[in-house]
């Protein structure tokens, strides 16, 4: 572990402070040192030690939470009861986020953005809520803006809201909780709205919602608004349009992200149950995350779904629609789309 990562303690001071004091210190040992120097040394010295005393003095609860300020993503991925639970933060990537760190308190409740990473397809939103509301001690888990799709968040590029598919918090202790929130672009892309390089969010959060496994959950209503800057980074995503046929079910598209496998398939009108899997050139089944839409047309249905990231390695990737009315596996169709 990275010593910058290790939690501050009362007679812990952290290594960035010790760098700038080693620093000024060989800067005064030198001989025909300029003055000039030695006071911007000190200076540098004055400015780390007063921002490392503010967030200590003035926020003792923030200052025990800085080895997860900007990495929540990462502690959620690490946690892997939780993410076999919630497959869809398996492989988040946000070296190419948007590192945010905006704090909002109401009702003795802070929630602070932490990063923002879009791919395009996606948005992936990361945030510490820590409280000191008594309705929400012992809460197992938070939702925030109580449940899914009944967020308020707002993108410069449209005038709808955006969908969001998945909300994921994981306790940090008694009154911390990290989230991730992901939101599907799909819907809004496939009606030709384009998802600008550099865009704004407004996120607007009205209430939180604590879940606890003996059913006493508890709302705090509260204003948490923020308006942020996120940029889109599509430049590792692969796009395919194979328009291949079989047995009257077209494969229209399928695009790889960092994060998702995203699949395309207009099915018949007569189809009975039909269910959409793929599989890597390896056999190994991708896991469903969630579909984005299902839209009419001449075939009958255009349905878009997306999965768990395929392996970069894979020369193929096998997609199947199946009759999931049936015990026994009954294939639809079948296509099977080289990679490389």
């Amino acid at each position: 572990m990275n010593k910058n990562n290790k939690i501050i303690d009362d007679n812990t001071i952290p290594d960035c402070v010790n760098i700038k004091i080693d620093e000024a210190r060989n800067l005064i040992r030198k001989e025909n040192i300029k003055k000039k120097r030695i006071k911007n040394a000190c200076l540098s010295v004055a400015a780390v030690v007063v921002i490392f005393l503010g967030v200590t003095i003035l926020n003792p609860t923030l200052a025990n939470k800085v080895p997860f300020l900007g990495n929540i993503i990462n502690t959620l991925k690490e946690d892997k009861v939780l993410s076999e639970k919630e497959p869809f933060i398996k492989n988040i990537n946000s070296k190419n986020g948007s590192a945010l760190n905006k704090k909002v308190i109401s009702k003795d409740i802070g929630i602070t953005v932490q990063e923002a990473y879009c791919d395009g397809s996606n948005i992936y939103i990361s945030y510490l809520l820590e409280s000191e509301n008594r309705h929400l001690d012992d809460m197992e888990r938070i939702d925030i803006n109580d449940v899914v799709n009944d967020g308020d968040i707002m993108a410069s590029f449209s005038n709808e809201k955006l969908q969001i598919d998945n909300t994921v918090s994981k306790k940090i202790d008694k009154n911390t909780y990290a989230i991730i929130q992901s939101i599907d672009l799909m819907p809004l892309v496939t009606k030709g709205v384009d998802v600008k390089p550099r865009f704004n969010l407004s996120i607007n959060i009205s209430k939180v919602k604590g879940y606890t496994s003996e059913g006493g959950d508890k709302i705090v209503k509260g204003h948490w608004n923020y308006n942020i800057e996120v940029k889109k980074d599509d430049s590792k995503n692969i796009a395919y349009e194979p328009n291949l046929e079989n047995n009257k079910f077209k494969l229209k598209k399928i695009l790889l992200t960092p994060n998702t496998t995203e699949i395309e398939i207009d099915i018949p009108r007569n189809a009975s149950d039909p269910y959409i899997l793929a599989y890597d050139d390896k056999g190994k089944l991708l896991e469903n995350l969630t579909f984005s839409y299902n839209l009419e047309s001449d075939l009958g249905m255009l349905q878009y779904e997306k999965f768990t990231p395929i392996s970069k390695d894979s020369e193929y990737i096998l997609i199947q629609v199946i009759d999931k009315s049936k015990y026994e596996k009954d294939v639809l169709s079948e296509f099977k789309v080289p990679l490389k």
